[in-house]
């Protein structure tokens, strides 16, 4: 049949029986979970009506379940707009917010929905969830709280409760929460990462890999949850699994930076230097990542021949530590080159290698041609585990500021040994890494002088320090590493968990004892008490998660052996 020439006019109006054919239609496309279709229909009402609240907040509401944060986000703002007493809406609003990563405007939404309703359960939970996005475990746990105290048996409440209360370091209670969610609804996938993550807090990292294998059995698109799964199977030091489970996970979010880094942590523990470095680049695309100049970075193909060349610190004074040695390549590849270091590490490195201006953290040079962060020189150079450049030793102390702690400490009538059992206490895995001091008390009766070169030593130590009266107490005359390095000269060895100061001895050449948890950090490597890194180094590994005593019994017997 030939079509009909309407003439420019638009066609008729629906009925209201047509109206409300298509509302209809509408719900019955949400309630069959087809939320894009939904939309759509939703659409057509609207541009008949485009009054229809309802209309409106479903066309939202799909498009936020259908995964268009930032359309869904545009309708529901409009239909708070439209009827800012409605809290189903601002409520919905909020999460549309969140999904968007915009926790404060969020937030503000969710207050809007329990001004109008102050017993909307989902806003008071949704607020612990915005809250701890912003930093907020304590007011996080709060608003749990009030969401339990109008259902006590809210299952996401207690995991949200768990999660706010792991970030408080409550872990303990955290683990308790999380396990009373699973109770309630024991095939929750995210209920169960909670309780994975939970139990990883407290190295129970058998029981974890249960409970993230159940979290992806239940969902198996918890992206969240097939990367903790991957993360904890490298804890463990099955590798080969957690690389399947890490493809897995990118497989599900191909974008997602963090499952990239967490792979390359994976590789380079495995000695896979070559693929862990490509993949370390992640870091750039997370948040904290390393600063962007106007000027290009350098890749380690372009020719720095008269070239000013600017290499700019990143994450911890370790890391520097260890990855200033390759700065000399960049030098003999013809480059002018400035390198930034966090402030105390300046008096240190400065003069370390010719051709090398040293400024602190924050002071870029100006005109550069090319930036690279430190990081990624192993990258840029193609470094391997067959080519690390490990001299005996590429630092070295003042010898004056040496001379001057070689009076202070006096003669010396047995062997002096350095202390130090606990790293900063803000690094994410301060909890594995560092220990009590109490811990090392079967060390105090050796036969040797123990000098504490803990800078800042923590309260829960006080009893400890008393009953090891022995223990000189020098680390808060250290101002900087240029000071450390020169009372480490005068050290016969140095016994550290893995922090900077056994970074800073070993580079030094003096002989380093390292206690490494049993997911080590991925220098340290797998099953090896030595390191390709520092030839002066020697490993002892904890053989549990957590059990720091056979490790340090290792330490008590070999110091015996060694001052025989």
């Amino acid at each position: 049949m030939a079509s009909r020439d309407m003439g420019g006019q638009p066609p008729a109006a629906p009925s209201p029986r047509q109206m409300s054919a298509l509302w209809n239609g509408a719900m019955a496309l949400h309630t069959r979970e087809r939320h894009g279709d939904a939309a759509e229909l939703c659409r057509l009402l609207l541009g008949w009506q485009p009054g229809h609240f309802e209309a409106l907040h479903l066309c939202g509401f799909s498009e936020m379940r259908a995964g268009n944060h930032a359309q869904a986000e545009a309708l529901l703002r409009q239909a708070t707009m439209m009827r800012p007493g409605v809290a189903a809406a601002q409520f919905n609003h909020g999460v549309s917010l969140r999904n968007l990563g915009r926790h404060a405007d969020a937030l503000a939404a969710y207050d809007r929905t329990l001004a109008i309703e102050p017993t909307h359960k989902l806003a008071h939970n949704s607020r612990a969830v915005a809250l701890s996005a912003l930093g907020q475990p304590a007011a996080a746990m709060e608003a749990c709280d009030h969401a339990l105290a109008i259902d006590p048996d809210f299952a996401d409440a207690h995991g949200n409760r768990g999660n706010a209360l792991r970030e408080m370091g409550r872990r303990g209670e955290a683990l308790a929460a999380c396990q009373r969610a699973v109770a309630l609804k024991p095939q929750a996938a995210e209920s169960l990462h909670n309780l994975g993550n939970a139990l990883k807090d407290l190295n129970q990292l058998e029981k974890a890999l249960e409970a993230f294998q159940r979290a992806v059995s239940h969902d198996p698109a918890l992206v969240e949850a097939q990367g903790n799964l991957a993360n904890v199977l490298s804890d463990l030091g099955r590798l080969d699994e957690a690389f399947a489970a890490y493809d897995t996970a990118h497989a599900l979010e191909p974008d997602r930076a963090e499952t990239e880094w967490n792979k390359s942590l994976s590789l380079l523990l495995a000695g896979r230097y070559a693929e862990g470095w490509r993949l370390y680049e992640a870091r750039k695309r997370m948040p904290g990542a390393p600063h962007r100049f106007g000027q290009p970075e350098w890749t380690g193909s372009e020719d720095l021949r008269g070239r000013h060349l600017y290499i700019h610190c990143e994450q911890g004074i370790g890391d520097v530590i260890q990855f200033c040695r390759l700065v000399p390549q960049a030098t003999a590849r013809g480059a002018r080159v400035t390198l930034s270091v966090q402030d105390p590490l300046e008096p240190l490195l400065r003069g370390f290698a010719d051709g090398v201006e040293v400024v602190g953290v924050g002071r870029h040079p100006a005109g550069f041609d090319y930036h690279i962060p430190i990081m990624s020189l192993p990258l840029a150079l193609g470094l391997t585990a067959d080519a690390i450049p490990a001299p005996r030793a590429y630092l070295d102390a003042d010898p004056v500021a040496a001379d001057a702690w070689a009076a202070r400490l006096g003669a010396r009538s047995r062997p002096r040994v350095g202390l130090v059992w606990a790293g900063n206490p803000e690094h994410r895995n301060d909890r594995n890494r560092s220990l009590a001091l109490a811990h090392l008390l079967m060390l105090a009766e050796i036969g040797v002088d123990w000098v504490s070169l803990q800078k800042a030593p923590r309260p829960d130590d006080e009893a400890a320090m008393a009953a090891w009266p022995s223990l000189r107490q020098l680390g808060p005359n250290l101002h900087d590493f240029a000071e450390t390095a020169a009372l480490v000269a005068n050290l016969d060895l140095v016994l550290s968990v893995d922090t900077s100061v056994a970074h800073l001895a070993a580079a030094l050449g003096k002989p380093t004892w390292v206690l490494i948890p049993f997911a080590p950090d991925w220098r340290w490597g797998l099953g090896r008490d030595d390191s390709p890194w520092y030839s002066s180094v020697r490993l002892f590994r904890q053989k549990r998660p957590g059990d720091w005593m056979k490790a340090i019994e290792s330490v008590r017997d070999a110091l015996c052996v060694s001052i025989r």
